[in-house]
């Protein structure tokens, strides 16, 4: 559920400048009240719409708060299967903090990979649409460089580590 809303969030954040674009171009160029006014109206509708989004805060919360507590399950039925020897060697500081600390970081994480790095690829790829929708050359060179970026980004993050091997390809 909580892809579909980014989906949505990332849609209606693209048509605002769109909409902006229009009240500049038609409106104020044309000095066009009402233009401006009724453009204004959709701006007012995009953002009341936009609150719908808060339910994907909460389905993503929620699915971070099931994964924790299933986590939590799961590692507490294995720590009741441990041996007290097991227990003494491991220490039970240490089971205490991944039960706690850890899974809470972990729902954490999930909580963030939900509401930000899931909404991500809709805004880069809905942007690539709107800007070859806007003007073409323009967004030529910003795929060129948004893919000169990416490459240099990951060709230089495995050239540090020394023990990653090199593509089968070559270096």
């Amino acid at each position: 559920m909580p892809p579909l809303f980014k989906l949505f969030e990332a849609t209606l954040e693209l048509f605002v400048p769109l909409v902006m674009a229009a009240i500049i171009d038609h409106g104020i160029g044309s000095r066009d009240y009402g233009f401006i006014g009724w453009m204004g109206g959709i701006l007012v509708l995009l953002a009341a719409v936009g609150l719908t989004v808060l339910l994907a805060q909460y389905f993503a919360a929620k699915a971070a708060v099931g994964f924790a507590a299933g986590l939590r399950q799961a590692l507490f039925r294995h720590i009741q299967s441990l041996s007290f020897g097991d227990v003494d060697q491991v220490g039970s500081s240490t089971l205490i903090t991944r039960l706690t600390s850890d899974t809470n970081q972990l729902q954490a994480a999930v909580n963030m990979a939900l509401r930000l790095f899931l909404r991500s690829p809709f805004v880069v790829l809905g942007a690539m649409v709107m800007a070859f929708t806007i003007d073409v050359k323009a967004a030529l060179v910003f795929c060129s460089c948004h893919s000169i970026i990416i490459n240099r980004y990951f060709r230089c993050d495995v050239c540090q580590h020394s023990d990653v091997p090199p593509c089968a390809g070559g270096t």
